[in-house]
């Protein structure tokens, strides 16, 4: 799936339109992607330009889209690359959410005190929402159309740090912690990490710390273990 954002700019200018990979998190999607650019590169195909792997196989036509609508028609088009973003409501399908999810239900009483994980080495360069969005809003302010923009950090976390982040702020000690086959992952991306270095030019940086972004969506399961136990 491709998200697609757009604002009229107004003075006489056209609408000008954000066509971003969210499939960043898809890390299957991103392994298959991978092996097909590896694939194409091999047998000489002149579309592929790189082997980027954070683009998801069924977004890649899309965006293969974009340069020629760019160029051909004038439509003032951007393409962004949003690296792994959580925040509170972030859906416990996540490995962010799903661990402060079950801390909170330890917490409350709800579940025995063990933490299940999957595969706690891969790295993923992650944000806040928030400054997603605002760098969303900084592109469609001062983005340059035709460009492609990465929405990332810099740096990565691995899974470990983000359980340890957790475990430290639990209120229940002594959690243990085992590994669920299920939560394991055929294939994976094991470092996801992004350059931000273009639209930093533009004025716009990860300003919340992800430590902070933890806690919230912590805070978040608290307060909704809280009332659904009621």
């Amino acid at each position: 799936m491709t998200q697609v954002a757009g604002r009229l700019l107004g003075h006489g200018q056209h609408a000008c339109f954000i066509v971003s990979d969210i499939g960043i998190n898809h890390n299957g999607d991103m392994e298959l992607a991978r092996r097909m650019v590896e694939a194409a590169a091999t047998c000489g195909a002149d579309s592929v330009k790189s082997k980027n792997y954070s683009l998801r196989a069924s977004s890649r036509t899309a965006h293969s889209c974009i340069p020629t609508y760019f160029q051909s028609y004038g439509l003032p088009i951007m393409r962004t690359r949003a690296f792994n973003h959580e925040g509170p409501r972030r859906g416990d399908v996540f490995v962010t959410s799903n661990f402060a999810k079950q801390v909170a239900e330890i917490e409350a009483g709800l579940r025995e005190p063990i933490v299940y994980v999957g595969d706690l080495k891969p790295r993923r360069d992650y944000s806040d929402v928030r400054d997603i969005v605002r760098g969303y809003w900084t592109l469609l302010e001062r983005g340059e159309p035709g460009e492609v923009y990465n929405l990332c950090s810099g740096r990565s976390w691995l899974i470990q740090e983000v359980l340890d982040f957790y475990l430290r702020e639990s209120r229940v000690k002594d959690i243990a912690v085992k590994t669920d086959p299920a939560r394991m992952r055929p294939s994976d991306v094991m470092i996801l990490e992004g350059d931000p270095s273009k639209i930093a030019k533009l004025g716009w940086k990860v300003e919340i710390p992800f430590e902070r972004t933890l806690a919230d969506l912590l805070a978040y399961w608290r307060q909704r273990t809280s009332s659904s136990s009621r």
